[in-house]
């Protein structure tokens, strides 16, 4: 009994280790966002309707997170191997897609699709990934989430190694009714845009009404699943193993973020996050741990 009780804190503690890490990315990247002029938070006007208030709690944030991660870092005393690195190229990429924002997507009877946002501002869509990023990015002032996707898709897109299977996951509605809309309803507009710029890939979803993005079991549950899946399906090029798949923890919740993080330990697969600041690069990682009594 107290060997499996040890075994679930040191569960626990390398849990709480990745959503404080986690947590250090993220408002790092929010510090620097304010840095440049932006203004955070801006979907809550009434406690953060100006620049210095919300860089102020993304310092102190950042500063406490980091604060947080030195203490525990001891946690860390018995890995056996942790890489970050630019990411590879992959054949499979798991993806958590957030419902858009900043901009509408509209996608035309022949396959064109359009960007308008807020401002009235319009983007012709291509069929080129790099251009359309390109593209986008020259709207400084202007941002939609979803460019985060078509970064963390880029670095799979290769003449030799190029992605073969992408599978979408999206959340489900709250359980409160006024509570926020799951992004689920967005995945088939995801997958049709997603489409025009990877030709042959097979972009799968989930098959029910969304994941419950705030489980942690049923999200790690849906990835294992998945991962198990694409590695039994198919023949030859197809069929992949573990260092073929890749799952991008940039989107969602942080609850889901950790799920996906946490699904790769001890096995050969990664997960991968997008920088939100330039130039954008997108990072893998690899963990994995040794048990004290090994």
């Amino acid at each position: 009994m107290n060997r499996i009780s040890s075994k679930t804190r040191r569960i626990l503690k390398r849990i709480i280790v990745f959503l404080v890490l986690l947590l250090v990315l993220s408002s790092g990247s929010w510090v620097a966002d304010g840095v440049k002029g932006e203004v955070l938070f801006s979907d809550w006007p009434f406690f953060f309707d100006d620049r210095e208030w919300g860089l102020l709690i993304a310092f102190v944030v950042f500063l406490v997170a980091s604060g947080v991660l030195y203490r525990v870092r001891r946690t860390f005393a018995n890995i056996q191997s942790l890489s970050q690195h630019l990411c590879d190229p992959h054949k499979s990429l798991i993806l958590f897609v957030s419902p858009p924002s900043g901009a509408t997507l509209n996608i035309e009877k022949d396959g064109s699709r359009t960007l308008s946002f807020q401002d009235g501002t319009k983007v012709q869509l291509s069929d080129d990934l790099q251009q359309d990023i390109d593209d986008l990015d020259k709207l400084s002032d202007k941002r939609w989430n979803w460019q985060q996707i078509m970064r963390a898709i880029q670095p799979h897109i290769h003449p030799e190694k190029r992605l073969r299977r992408l599978h979408l996951i999206g959340s489900a509605d709250s359980k409160d009714p006024k509570g926020p809309k799951g992004s689920f309803r967005h995945l088939d507009p995801c997958k049709k845009w997603l489409e025009g710029y990877l030709a042959g890939v097979e972009i799968t979803t989930i098959d029910d009404p969304g994941v419950d993005i705030e489980d942690f079991s049923a999200m790690v549950r849906h990835i294992q699943e998945t991962i198990k899946k694409q590695k039994k399906e198919g023949k030859g090029k197809m069929k992949f193993t573990d260092k073929d798949i890749v799952i991008d923890v940039t989107g969602g919740t942080t609850t889901a973020s950790i799920a996906g993080a946490s699904s790769t330990l001890n096995t050969r697969v990664t997960f991968q996050y997008v920088l939100t600041t330039p130039p954008h690069e997108v990072y893998a990682y690899d963990v994995a741990y040794l048990s004290h009594d090994e």
